[in-house]
């Protein structure tokens, strides 16, 4: 009956978090796409600083009304005794944890990495989650509630080693798993305000980047007006004030 509760739990804590990790498996792809390492590290940041926040709401959540939980799906909690309140709470710690891991597989899985993904999962439904499970019954049965957070971490941290030993090999050292863009590579990259000057002064700064590496001045001229029509639009439709 406890591991039910649980199940049903994750299931309401799943719909905030998946939210947040599929929604940035599109936006990572295309950024991964168009080489935007700097994107693709601002999407990780900001999914994971969201999928922690929410995580940690529903977790506190959780743990406040474990009883009252319980009774949302016909379960007299109090028949349990103090067992089903300490399962509970203790089951409530892998809330952010899994809502991270899930962040991890979106992210992996924009960048490329799909056997990576899927490896993931496969150490956490079972490499991981069984003999933790198992281990921790024996211990001290109450433990075996951590198992639910033990996988995850466990597994995420699997995956970065052998990912990381793997694409060094490649000669890819990053700590995002990113490769180093091609030496002859020329990247110009801006972030500005909500300004009409700002955005003059962006096109104009294409123009000159056009010129630099020997683009014809046709085309420098059509990339100056796409910049100054894309900003334009952007800033007023988009971002309001900001």
């Amino acid at each position: 009956v406890a591991i039910s509760v649980c199940m049903s739990a994750n299931s309401i804590a799943n719909i905030f978090y998946m939210g947040t990790s599929q929604t940035m498996m599109p936006i990572g792809g295309a950024l991964y796409g168009e080489r935007d390492w700097s994107g693709i590290r601002h999407l990780l940041k900001i999914g994971s600083i969201v999928t922690l926040l929410i995580c940690t709401a529903v977790t506190a959540v959780f743990m406040f009304i474990p009883q009252q939980f319980a009774a949302l799906f016909g379960v007299d909690a109090s028949l349990m005794g103090e067992f089903y309140n300490t399962a509970f709470r203790i089951f409530c710690i892998c809330v952010p944890f899994v809502g991270l891991q899930n962040i991890a597989r979106s992210y992996l899985q924009a960048c490329g990495h799909k056997n990576a993904a899927t490896v993931l999962m496969v150490l956490d439904g079972t490499v991981c989650f069984i003999p933790f499970i198992w281990i921790l019954s024996i211990i001290v049965p109450q433990l075996m509630w951590l198992s639910f957070t033990i996988a995850p971490v466990i597994s995420m941290v699997c995956v970065y080693i052998w990912m990381r030993v793997r694409l060094k090999k490649e000669g890819i050292d990053d700590a995002l798993l990113l490769p180093a863009p091609p030496e002859n590579e020329h990247i110009l990259e801006l972030t500005i305000l909500n300004s009409i000057e700002q955005i003059g002064e962006s096109s104009e700064r294409v123009l000159t980047f056009c010129r630099e590496n020997g683009i014809t001045d046709d085309i420098g001229n059509k990339m100056w007006l796409a910049v100054q029509e894309l900003c334009s639009n952007i800033a007023q439709y988009a971002y309001g004030s900001k």
